[in-house]
């Protein structure tokens, strides 16, 4: 008896979850609707890498002396 409750409410679950996960659209921070895309758009913004990675790193010790 328990069990089947159990499984009707985890099938439940999945099922509000995936179907909430359907209605969201790619952001566009160009015109952003409302202050919740605003805030979105401003996070995504400010956590971006804009600096590529350095193909060849090199140690700032050898930098600061390069005789060692």
């Amino acid at each position: 008896m328990h069990v089947k409750k159990l499984t009707l409410v985890a099938a439940a679950v999945v099922a509000a979850l995936l179907a909430s996960g359907c209605g969201q659209r790619e952001l566009d921070c160009k015109a952003p609707r409302n202050q919740e895309e605003q805030e979105q758009c401003a996070h995504k913004t400010s956590t971006e890498d804009r600096i590529a990675p350095t193909e060849k790193p090199k140690n700032w010790l050898y930098l600061t002396n390069p005789k060692r």
